[in-house]
């Protein structure tokens, strides 16, 4: 098949067999003119102020039933490339039929939905009518005349409303009435008055005319002269004063005159305008700007097709002169190579702990089936990763929901287990061990391999990085399991700066014994059915006296880390469905938005789920704006949450994204919204009354999110469907606005 402007927009609107779909979208990926044009097509279609072609006149470029025959694929071929060269010329033309091809896709290839209720509605109208023509009125036992209809198949009732000609009298009376009012406007400019000067010539009352002549000097030849050193003629003072006078007079008598000229001083018992101010009660959420500092939390790469480095995944090489560390501390790093700035955001990755020339231990993707996701440099994007294949040292993997990945560590050494929604780093050899990962979020369980069974004594030890902390961990039991959870959090107040405290972690031991080993070389053994807290605050906390709580057991082992649990059938199907909606050879960016429009909820959620995970902010914020499925949204809104305190320069990136999908008028409160709230926030009356007030507003994903706060601060939705109707909408909004009403604010103070 070949690659046409005609093709690329069958394969965007996805009406292509999948055959000639994967061929023309590895086409699209080799070439750069064509991945070029794919993007120029979806920016000019998201273009607001964007204009219509013209149908007719000097800049009208195509015609329409050329274009119609064009999107129909009837048009001789001949014509095909004039069509194409305008489009690729014409951002308005390229616009317009990328937009009519979207919509007859929509028209003709998805059924037309009746509402139940609508449906109710016309059934019941059978009966109703079939009465009323059996019970015709009559008049004195006769039926009663009916008025001469016409006939049914006559040609004038199939004529619309708006194509029929209007009566003459209402033809007639809008030329009349103009011409009426233009005469009578005409005959005031020419009537005569006393004076004998028509009405539009006629000055002041006194005598002179509307503009203001100055007595120039002038020679006995009647040609005005100019002083000498002055370029401009002098005007007398007293002609000059009387005239700025009379002027005034004339334009306005009531306005109050201020003694000693135009450029006097006002006097100083004028009134003042008060100036109010603002109730002390009511806090502007962006009062106060909290210094900036940079988080120290790791972000994933970002899919940018059209930027690479190839020096984005380099190892850093070990020091000559450094020697390994004691095997029971891990020091803190002192020469590390800088690692290269993300392309994406342009923030500092954290430095690894420190290298050393001891070569890792092989790590190879094992699993029989499901889907891992790796960030190619070169391509700069995410790429399915080949099965049973090599993973490479300082390697971006994550695994979308809902599949679980199975990593073989030193042939057979250990074994690790990504659960969905997981992204982690491989590490090289360090001081820290042979292999190492950095977990940015999701669960990840180690468990000892069976080669430690045939040599107990060579038991793993794997290194930890979360943020810029690190720690060991030795599985020192050939049944010892374990596990560890992250996850990230969102910010509670508008560009907060989470920094350390960025995330909500656990270690959990199912079986056996692990030793825990943090930087700082404090060790500790752990046994079966125990736990350890990662989070920043707890930590510090257990090591003041003073805060120290007593830790809770682990009664039961959490459900990701159960083997026996298998998943459902609901899960595996929806597993396997969503494992077609891959491409092997295409980025993820490339084609999972438009499995966003898939018409399985569950499909939907899964891609947004996926496209949060690479952090793809920008799908992100289309999910919101254009997803039919509330699981979608939502999805899509948690992912922005907790992508945007990870850099200070998401912030830039989320408002431009904000830009190309939502009204201008709705950015700022998008914006505010995906920041979040504290629970204290419900005591201001500023933010309840701001979020009760966006529970009536016209987009859903608004709506969304204001009850997503207020369920958040208060506990409560009072029955709150952001997709229901407007009248039962209303009701609960009524609640919450005599809570309102009421209290004040959202909790009482």
């Amino acid at each position: 098949m070949r690659l046409t402007l005609r093709t690329l927009l069958a394969y965007l609107d996805d009406i292509l067999d999948p055959s000639d779909a994967r061929e023309i979208g590895q086409k699209a990926t080799e070439s750069s003119f064509a991945s070029e044009l794919i993007s120029r097509i979806r920016d000019v279609m998201r273009q607001r102020r964007l204009t219509a072609p013209e149908v007719s006149g000097p800049g009208a470029g195509l015609d329409p039933n050329s274009v119609s025959e064009y999107l129909d694929n009837t048009l001789p071929p001949e014509n095909v490339a004039d069509i194409e060269r305008v489009c690729l010329e014409s951002d308005v033309h390229l616009a317009e039929v990328a937009a009519c091809h979207q919509i007859l896709t929509l028209v003709l290839g998805e059924p037309v939905e009746v509402l139940p209720e609508m449906r109710e509605r016309i059934y019941s109208l059978g009966p109703k009518a079939k009465q009323a023509v059996e019970k015709e009125p009559r008049t004195n036992g006769r039926p009663a005349a009916k008025a001469p209809t016409k006939k049914p198949g006559s040609f004038d009732d199939q004529i619309p409303d708006y194509l029929k000609p209007k009566p003459v009298w209402k033809r007639v009376v809008v030329p009349v009435c103009v011409m009426l009012l233009f005469g009578i406007w005409v005959s005031t400019l020419f009537l005569e008055d006393s004076s004998g000067l028509p009405q539009m010539f006629r000055g002041r009352s006194d005598g002179s005319m509307g503009h203001v002549q100055t007595p120039i000097a002038s020679n006995d030849e009647g040609e005005p002269t100019v002083p000498e050193g002055n370029s401009e003629p002098k005007i007398d003072n007293a002609v000059a004063e009387t005239t700025t006078t009379d002027i005034a007079d004339a334009t306005n008598s009531t306005t109050p005159k201020i003694p000693g000229g135009l450029n006097a001083t006002p006097p100083a018992d004028l009134p003042e305008v008060p100036f109010e101010t603002p109730p002390k009660e009511v806090e502007s959420v962006t009062e106060e700007t909290p210094p900036v500092e940079t988080p120290t939390a790791p972000s994933l790469p970002i899919e940018t097709p059209t930027v690479a480095d190839n020096n984005a995944t380099a190892t850093p090489t070990a020091n000559a002169s450094e020697t390994p560390a004691a095997p029971d501390t891990i020091e803190s790093p002192t020469t590390v190579t800088p690692e290269p700035k993300d392309v994406a955001n342009n923030s500092v990755k954290p430095a690894l702990p420190t290298p050393i020339q001891e070569p890792a231990l092989p790590v190879k993707f094992t699993s029989p089936d499901g889907v891992m996701l790796h960030y190619d440099v070169e391509r700069s994007g995410w790429f399915v990763f080949p099965n049973r294949q090599a993973v490479p040292n300082n390697q971006w993997v994550a695994t979308p929901e809902p599949y679980t990945n199975v990593l073989d560590v030193g042939d057979g050494m250990c074994r690790v287990k990504m659960q969905g929604n997981t992204a982690v780093r491989t590490l090289g050899a360090t001081n820290a061990g042979l292999n190492g990962f950095e977990i940015v979020r999701g669960k990840i369980s180690f468990e000892a391999g069976p080669a430690m069974s045939i040599n107990p004594d060579e038991h793993p030890v794997l290194g930890v990085q979360i943020n810029d902390e690190y720690w060991r961990l030795e599985l020192l039991t050939p049944d010892a399991r374990c596990g560890i959870q992250i996850d990230r959090r969102a910010a509670t107040k508008l560009e907060q700066d989470l920094g350390r405290y960025s995330y909500d972690g656990a270690l959990y031991v199912v079986s056996g014994s692990v030793r825990w080993i943090s930087s700082s070389g404090e060790a500790e053994t752990i046994e079966i059915r125990d736990w350890r807290p990662l989070t920043p605050e707890l930590r510090e906390a257990a090591k003041d006296p003073e805060q120290v709580q007593p830790k809770e057991p682990l009664l039961d082992v959490p459900e990701w880390l159960d083997d026996l649990k298998k998943s459902t059938r609901v899960t595996q199907q929806s597993a396997k469905l969503f494992e077609r909606e891959f491409d092997d050879e295409q980025a993820i960016g490339l084609f999972m938005p438009a499995v966003i429009k898939a018409p399985r909820p569950r499909i939907s959620e899964l891609a947004v789920q996926c496209l949060a995970l690479t952090n793809n902010h920008e799908a992100l914020v289309q999910a919101i704006a254009q997803s039919e499925h509330e699981e979608s949204r939502m999805a899509a809104i948690h992912g922005l949450r907790t992508w945007l305190p990870t850099a200070v320069e998401n912030r830039k990136l989320l408002r431009d994204a904000l830009s190309k999908y939502f009204q201008p008028n709705d950015i700022d409160t998008m914006y505010e919204l995906l920041w979040g709230y504290e629970k204290k926030s419900g005591t201001n009356k500023y933010t309840s009354h701001n979020l009760v007030s966006w529970l009536q507003h016209d987009h859903i994903a608004i709506r969304e999110l204001a009850i997503y706060h207020i369920q958040a601060i208060t506990g409560k939705r009072n029955d709150f469907r952001a997709n229901a109707s407007e009248p039962r909408r209303q009701a609960s909004v009524n609640r919450w606005l005599t809570l309102l009403k009421k209290e004040g604010t959202l909790i009482p103070e």
